[in-house]
């Protein structure tokens, strides 16, 4: 078997794994939307019915479906060493190439 055909049989391989990982993940995402809908609803229902400790659990549900569903912007993260200074500078990285 040639080189180019073994890596024809892998990537093909490759693809079709993603690809089953990719619906069986949209199924249990589907599931779990589902779950937070009742969630959603019986903290919607003890809300209006005047419980309102449970405006803690309609929160949480929404904030998760948020999440699944990709709502939420991206919080931008950076980090820095002591003081905000950099992890590593220029020059240290340029000293290990160097050995």
């Amino acid at each position: 078997m040639s080189l180019a055909t073994a890596f024809s049989y892998v990537t093909s391989a490759l693809d079709d794994l993603d690809k089953m990982t990719g619906e069986k993940a949209e199924a249990v995402r589907a599931i779990e939307l589902e779950r937070l809908d009742l969630a959603t609803d019986c903290a919607l229902k003890a809300v209006k019915a005047g419980d309102y400790q449970a405006v803690g659990a309609l929160v949480k549900a929404m904030e998760r479906r948020a999440k699944y569903l990709g709502l939420d912007m991206p919080s931008k993260s950076e980090i820095t060493g002591k003081d905000g200074a950099a992890l590593v500078t220029f020059a240290e990285l340029s000293k290990k190439a160097a050995e």
